[in-house]
């Protein structure tokens, strides 16, 4: 109709009216043109920054794997100072970044002391897509992973893994390889009493961890509850706490590197770097800081402070305290019983502060820290019985043990009199091949048990109830000794399977006296799993790992100070160090934490 109308102006010579219609048309034309071509170039550029993504993504994910064979190969991440860069089209970039406390990481390729190796990698889509549009597909992955300096690692695996509760009582934890020899509890708490040195790094999963009496810690303490310490503790790395508070309640307790809670801190003793608490931070009379101090909440200063101060809410300071710092807080400055202004002139007044350019209160722009995440801890790692696991690496010998004619070993005379069992401890004396010794069919393992091994031996057994153990290698080349207490199918998925009673242990009871009467000796690597409790006692000498449930109420270890000295050693058909008894080369371990993030951290 309209156009009807058109072709009738124009008959009658309404030129002009007729224009005017025509270049409405046109309008009306270019709308609905201009809107399809929108939806159309729209798809164009969803689809070609959707396919951005999926590449930069994959370039991102190519350079943690180039970076992670980098650090494999001996050499190779210093040749490339630290940077592995992919020349094609997509590419990546990818950083190295060290750290020796799993907390702080610096830029650069892994030395001697690290513990964690941590990978940015940049990945950048194809250029030249459909319509051009590559901004804000650029990805940036990060990638955390445990670190042996030495090689020979085999996952994250600890010296001593605990699922629930671990105690540490006179012990001194260190590493063969020179590496960390770091303890794990997956649940429950923590406790430490001294004289005890841990070499390594203490993750706590889901508790609290306690040090007193001389307890030290040459790593870092991470646990999602308290942290808590007294009577000459000492922690060299830091504290975290990710879901409570840090108390350091003692004048002799310290932490050398600086303290992180999710909670608040509280310290009589000394630190020497920085507090960071989303709660209140409060240092007392005698107690020192060496670094700053940054709260989500109130903070009360009862001792000299050099460092700044940066608070949420009020902050309070002490009499007879002097502060050469600053101080900045979005709450009130409190002094004696003034506040702001008049507390300010009062400090100067005393000699607290020489300038009242040093406090700032009311303070836009102060927030409180950022929460620490949770320590990752690897789940629990079923063992049962399965010879073919065991077979697959060599272990073609099997031994199953007569039960019935006892299951106490030792020499003929103090253990057999009859002699019947004697030819079957002999025989554990010469083997010379692989050798899977089920015993099962014992109650416990007891004895005295005296063992100089040509060859690698497995045993398996409901219980083992020690009083001494003393296994050398008699040709002087590294051999292996499992003592595993394997777990009963059904299983219950991801937790250990401990439904024996007062039994399913591993014990040691060394007798009390000056020399260690119970060794594993040079050249030997003996592993112990249990889904119960691995308790050892009095001056003894273990070599290997330590793998315990601990459902019964703990790992315990003696008086006076025994000694474990960590060796990394896998169980065939497990996760525990990847299954391999042979430890890998390589020093990249278990993933500790992957993710995307949206930077290069440099």
């Amino acid at each position: 109709m309209f156009l009807n109308r058109v072709r009738n102006a124009l008959k009658r010579g309404e030129s002009g009216l007729a224009f005017i219609a025509v270049v409405a048309v046109m309008a009306i034309g270019l709308v609905v043109l201009a809107i399809v071509t929108g939806v159309l170039t729209s798809s164009f550029v969803f689809s070609s920054v959707d396919r951005a993504d999926t590449q930069a993504q994959a370039a991102a994910d190519s350079g943690v794997s180039v970076a992670i064979a980098g650090l494999n190969t001996p050499n190779n991440c210093d040749g490339v100072s630290g940077v592995y860069v992919g020349s094609g089209n997509p590419r990546y970039r990818a950083t190295i970044w060290r750290s020796a406390d799993g907390v702080t990481f610096i830029q650069g390729c892994p030395n001697s002391v690290t513990s964690q190796v941590r990978i940015i990698s940049t990945g950048y889509p194809a250029q030249g897509t459909l319509t051009g549009v590559t901004a804000g597909t650029t990805k940036y992955l990060e990638a955390t992973y445990f670190y042996s300096p030495n090689g020979g690692n085999t996952a994250g695996v600890a010296a001593s893994y605990i699922y629930n509760i671990g105690t540490l009582d006179k012990y001194v934890i260190q590493s063969v390889s020179g590496g960390n020899a770091d303890l794990m509890v997956k649940t429950g708490d923590f406790s430490c009493s001294g004289p005890t040195t841990i070499n390594g790094n203490v993750l706590v999963a889901a508790g609290n961890a306690s040090l007193t009496n001389t307890c030290v810690v040459t790593g870092t303490v991470w646990a999602t509850g308290t942290i808590s310490m007294s009577s000459q503790s000492g922690i060299k790395g830091n504290a975290i706490s990710s879901g409570s508070s840090v108390t350091i309640s003692n004048s002799t307790s310290y932490v050398s590197g600086s303290v992180y809670a999710n909670g608040s801190v509280s310290t009589n003793g000394s630190i020497g770097g920085n507090i960071e608490a989303v709660g209140s931070v409060t240092t007392a009379s005698g107690s020192s800081v060496s670094g700053n101090i940054w709260s989500g909440s109130t903070v009360t200063l009862g001792e000299n402070y050099a460092g700044a101060v940066n608070a949420v809410g009020q902050v309070t300071v002490g009499t007879g305290t002097k502060m050469t710092g600053t101080i900045v807080t979005a709450g009130s400055i409190k002094y004696t019983n003034k506040t702001n202004v008049p507390a300010i002139n009062a400090m100067l007044s005393a000699g607290v502060i020489t300038s009242a350019s040093q406090i700032a209160y009311n303070a836009s722009g102060i927030t409180a820290p950022t929460p620490q995440p949770a320590p990752v801890v690897p789940g629990w790692a079923d063992v049962v019985y399965n010879l073919a696991d065991w077979q697959a690496q060599g272990f073609n010998n099997l031994i199953t043990w007569p039960s019935a004619l006892g299951c106490s070993l030792g020499n003929s005379s103090s253990t057999d009199p009859s002699g019947a069992l004697y030819p079957y401890y002999q025989m554990l004396q010469n083997l010379t091949v692989k050798t899977v010794v089920d015993m099962r069919g014992c109650n416990s393992v007891s004895g005295s048990m005296t063992l100089s091994l040509k060859t690698d031996i497995a045993f398996f057994a409901q219980d083992y109830s020690w009083n001494t153990l003393g296994i050398t290698s008699a040709d002087g080349t590294l051999h292996k000794l499992w003592f595993i207490v394997p777990e009963i199918p059904p299983l219950q998925s991801g937790t250990p399977d401990c439904p024996r009673g007062n039994t399913g242990n591993f014990t040691v009871n060394n007798p009390s006296n000056a020399t260690p009467t119970s060794l594993i000796g040079q050249n030997v690597t003996a592993t112990v799993y249990t889904p119960c409790t691995i308790s050892m006692s009095n001056s003894l000498i273990w070599r290997g790992l330590l793998y315990s449930g601990a459902t019964g109420g703990g790992t315990t270890f003696g008086n006076p100070p025994s000694q474990l000295y960590f060796t990394p050693i896998g169980i065939p058909g497990t996760q525990v160090g990847n299954g391999n008894i042979n430890p890998s080369n390589n020093n990249v371990g278990a993933l500790v934490l992957k993710r995307n993030r949206t930077n290069n951290g440099e």
